[in-house]
């Protein structure tokens, strides 16, 4: 992904079948391509302070023009080539003026636009950073959300409404004859734009409001949105609280929440993958996938440190890896040309002795105890059990 590139992996702690000198690591090939891996396939990589970050937690990841991948944390904008994290904060670039940071992005002219927790929003050429705040003409310096419209204007979202950067200069955003305020339009909470140029954002009060020719749409929803993704049909996917998804087509909101989600939770992050199914982060709840009509979760129960449940933004770089800014530090998921079976993908014990290939992509797994089990098309299929089989190991 341009410059971006992944340092060495670290296998998790998630059971793989490993035998005693080496891993069952099937290449996909082996199996159908139509069936995709299990969410707890992927490889998984966590970065942490341990590896240079400032600090576990992250608010957002962001994907530049050049590949470089960009966290916004609580102690400063760090840019990671992926090998090494590099700081960008105050006081040693004074010109930003606070280190917390919620949101990223990147104008036509290859600055980045960052949205600060009371300090306004800043501007970084690469060099140093111009900050715009109250005496700018923005209404608070409490900024959360950005977008870099398709005219190159700078949207910025956070307490006490919607205002734009354009030719030099800030304004605040006015409908019905006055500005932004109170009411149904408070804190802007969630920000994004339709093929056609037009906004649509939400506020903490609630509702979704959609800018049309004739001025603006208001829709009557709970809740209002956080995270968004566009699809290559136009379509929004809007990801709300609550584990609520919306779509808007056209200026037309519907719900779309599949009634088994597994993450009643703020959806922080979405992502449609195709084949690989449709991927969301969320607030409280891990990563979940939609696939084939059912989901999967990654959560710490079967993965993710401590704090990974929190998504606060997820990114799909250039390579086709997943990244999500957590509390429990900064998430990559990967596909590699393997798959590893475990106890989280149904085989009855972690280690095996020796595997025998079949027909049809199958494959009998000897265990190290208690039995065997086949593995077909990607799944594991019945394990088989023998009592004389106890605590005995198949070699063959």
């Amino acid at each position: 992904m341009g410059r971006m590139y992944c340092a060495t992996q670290r296998i998790t702690n998630h059971a793989f079948l490993v035998l005693q000198a080496f891993m069952i690591l099937w290449p996909l090939e082996l199996f159908a391509q139509k069936s995709a891996k299990r969410i707890t396939q992927y490889a998984l990589r966590i970065y942490s302070a341990r590896d240079g970050l400032p600090m576990n937690g992250s608010k957002k990841v962001f994907q530049d023009s050049k590949g470089y991948l960009w966290i916004g944390t609580q102690e400063g904008l760090i840019r990671f080539d992926g090998v090494h994290f590099k700081r960008y904060a105050s006081p040693e670039y004074p010109g930003l003026k606070e280190n917390f940071i919620w949101d990223i992005a990147e104008d036509h002219d290859g600055n980045l636009w960052v949205a600060t927790n009371g300090g306004g929003v800043s501007r970084f050429d690469g060099r140093s950073f111009t900050t715009f705040d109250t005496t700018d003409g923005l209404p608070s310096n409490l900024i959360v959300k950005l977008l870099v419209g398709k005219d190159g204007t700078v949207w910025i979202g956070g307490e006490g409404g919607l205002t734009h950067f354009r030719d030099g200069k800030i304004e605040r955003m006015r409908f019905d004859g006055g500005p932004i305020k109170d009411g149904k339009s408070g804190r802007v909470v969630g920000l994004c734009e339709d093929n056609e140029g037009n906004l649509i954002f939400s506020t903490v009060e609630g509702g979704i409001i959609i800018q049309q020719k004739n001025g603006f749409k208001f829709v009557d929803v709970e809740n209002g949105f956080d995270s968004c993704f566009k699809s290559n049909s136009g379509d929004l996917l809007l990801g709300g609280y609550g584990g609520v998804i919306y779509i808007c087509r056209k200026g037309q909101v519907r719900e779309f929440t599949p009634s088994n989600i597994p993450v009643p939770a703020k959806i922080t992050g979405i992502y449609d993958a195709g084949e690989d199914g449709l991927w969301f982060g969320s607030e409280g709840g891990g990563i979940a996938r939609y696939l084939n009509g059912e989901f999967e979760t990654l959560n710490t129960k079967n993965g993710l440190p401590s704090g990974g449940d929190y998504i606060f933004s997820m990114a799909v770089d250039h390579e086709g890896s997943f990244w999500f800014a957590s509390d429990g530090g900064l998430i990559q998921l990967r596909d590699t040309p393997f798959s590893a079976f475990g106890r989280l993908e149904g085989l009855p014990f972690e280690f095996g002795s020796v595997v025998s290939g079949e027909k049809d992509n199958a494959a009998w797994v000897g265990l190290r105890s208690g039995g065997m089990a086949g593995i077909k098309n990607g799944q594991v299929k019945s394990p088989v059990f023998n009592a004389e089989f106890h605590d005995k190991e198949i070699t063959s």
